[in-house]
């Protein structure tokens, strides 16, 4: 089986962590939308719900470095991409980048 893999780190302050995380894996999760299509007057013929997606599966995680007895700190986010097609990855690490990502490792 292909994949294309990505793995990119980004700071982020401790107190966004989780909303960080939820927010990157959340915007390349399936969703449903609704779909009208209209004939030439402008009348509603259909109006399915269709899925939509990227086509990428990411993951974010928190990584923590140093701990107190109270609580740990954490040092980054790792986000990981897999994607059957290269092109999906690419503009995944380019959008990521300009956000301020670093690329770690690619694997294509």
């Amino acid at each position: 089986m292909k994949f294309y893999e990505a793995l990119l780190t980004v700071d982020v302050e401790p107190e966004f962590a989780e909303a960080y995380k939820k927010a990157i894996e959340g915007e390349n999760d399936r969703y449903f939308t609704e779909n009208p299509i209209l004939d030439k007057e402008g009348k509603l013929i259909s109006n399915e719900i269709k899925p939509v997606w990227s086509g990428n599966y990411v993951n974010a995680e928190s990584i923590y470095v140093g701990t107190s007895a109270s609580s740990s700190y954490i040092s980054h986010l790792e986000i990981r991409v897999v994607s059957r097609t290269q092109t999906n990855v690419e503009q995944f690490i380019k959008q990521y980048e300009r956000e301020g990502a670093t690329l770690v490792k690619k694997n294509f």
